[in-house]
C-alpha cells in the first residue's frame, strides 16, 4: 500500500482499532493459477507475535486454500470508513481537485492451515465475537456429528503478521480552512462513513 508520510497511521493501537472495527477483510494471495481474493471475517489476536496474528477460514473447495497450503505470502486488507471529497468544499476551490478520504490497514504474512480441532475453536470464537445477541446463536447448539461435518467443509488458517501498514488520508496536507470546509460538508451529509471521517478529521 502506498502511504505518503503525511498519511501514515503508525500508532499500533490505532491500527488495531481499525482492524477490530472493520473485521470483514479481503484476503489476497497469489499462486501458479494467478491472484485470488476472498472477503472473509477475521479475528485479530494482538498478543501473538510482534504484530499480532490473524485467524479466519475459507470454504474447503475455494482454490485459494492451495495458496495457503503452499505457504505463499498473503495480504489482508482492512478498509475503514471512506468518503468522497468535493473541491467545492475547500476555501481555495480553484486549486483543488476531487479526492477521497479514507482509513485502511494492510497486514502481510504467511498463513498456515489449521487442523479440524483448531478450526472448530476458531469458528466458535468468530461466532462468539460477532453474534450481536449475548444469548444468540452458538456453535455448541450443533449436535456433534453436524458440527464435525460443518468444520470439515471449511479450512481454518492462522497468519502471524510479519508487517503492517496503516493509512489515514484525512486532508492532513490541506490548510486548516480547507479541512474545516470538508468537515462541515461531511457532517451535513447523510452518509455514516462521511460522518465517521469528519469525526476522525476533527480528532486528528
Amino acid at each position: 500500500m502506498y502511504v505518503p508520510p503525511a498519511f501514515r497511521l503508525d500508532d499500533p493501537a490505532a491500527r488495531l482499532a481499525v482492524m477490530r472495527a472493520h473485521p470483514f477483510a479481503l484476503l489476497v494471495t497469489a499462486g501458479g493459477d494467478g491472484i485470488a481474493a476472498t472477503p472473509i471475517p477475521v479475528l485479530v489476536d494482538p498478543d501473538e507475535g510482534p504484530h499480532g496474528t490473524l485467524y479466519g477460514h475459507l470454504a474447503r473447495p475455494n482454490p485459494q486454500t492451495a495458496h495457503l497450503a503452499a505457504g505463499t505470502e498473503a495480504v489482508v486488507w482492512f478498509h475503514g470508513p471512506h468518503a468522497y471529497v468535493s473541491p467545492r468544499w475547500y476555501a481555495a476551490r480553484s486549486e483543488n481537485v476531487p479526492t477521497w478520504n479514507y482509513v485502511a490497514v494492510e497486514a502481510r504474512g504467511r498463513p498456515h492451515l489449521l487442523d479440524d480441532a483448531t478450526t472448530d475453536a476458531i469458528v466458535a470464537r468468530l461466532s462468539d465475537a460477532y453474534e450481536p445477541d449475548p444469548d444468540g446463536w452458538r456453535l455448541d447448539e450443533y449436535e456433534p456429528r453436524r458440527r464435525t461435518a460443518m468444520v470439515r467443509g471449511i479450512v481454518g488458517f492462522a497468519m502471524p503478521i510479519d508487517a503492517v501498514a496503516g493509512k489515514a488520508k484525512l486532508s492532513q496536507n490541506k490548510t486548516p480552512d480547507d479541512r474545516a470546509g470538508v468537515i462541515a460538508a461531511l457532517r451535513a451529509g447523510t452518509d455514516p462513513d462521511g460522518h465517521a471521517i469528519a469525526t476522525m478529521m476533527s480528532a486528528d
